[in-house]
């Protein structure tokens, strides 16, 4: 309904702007056909934002699946990553966990385990980020209940 309203809104408007146009700045007076033009201006402008943000939301929809699937690796990651940065060397007990020794990764030198379970811990955070924004993107483009489906208490109810 409001695309509508804006597209209809600015046929208005060209119509008189094409023959104030036309027409010459002396005839109907040019302050006339500048202020249409600049209203046009500004209706298109509201109207491109006003797709933007619409799309930013269809979006974030289309990439959450690709989202969780890059949350979810970078968490495995940082737990393989975590594995080889505990280890002080090949030579020492590994750590251990729940009171079970957990197992040694040879293959990856400690530093760069460390290195990379610091830079993935990061990027989860980052990702992390940008799951609430898109969260924040779908209320703002009027989609409710999406936060309330997440929380583990009470009932969600469709509005």
């Amino acid at each position: 309904m409001l695309m509508q309203t804006g597209h209809w809104g600015t046929v208005l408007l060209l119509v008189p702007a094409f023959v104030t146009g036309f027409a010459g700045s002396k005839a109907l007076g040019g302050s006339w056909h500048a202020s249409l033009g600049l209203a046009v201006l500004a209706l298109i402008l509201a109207r491109l934002l006003l797709r933007v943000v619409s799309r930013m939301a269809a979006i974030s929809v289309r990439l959450s699946s690709l989202l969780y699937a890059a949350l979810y690796s970078i968490a495995i990651m940082l737990a393989l990553t975590g594995l080889t940065a505990g280890q002080r060397s090949p030579f020492t007990p590994p750590p251990s966990a729940f009171g079970l020794q957990l197992p040694q990764i040879p293959v990856v030198p400690t530093t760069v385990g460390a290195r990379a379970h610091t830079a993935l811990a990061y990027l989860l955070l980052a990702l992390i980020g940008v799951h609430l924004l898109s969260l924040l993107a779908r209320r703002l483009n009027g989609e409710r209940g999406v936060l309330a489906r997440m929380l583990p208490f009470g009932r969600y109810r469709q509005h």
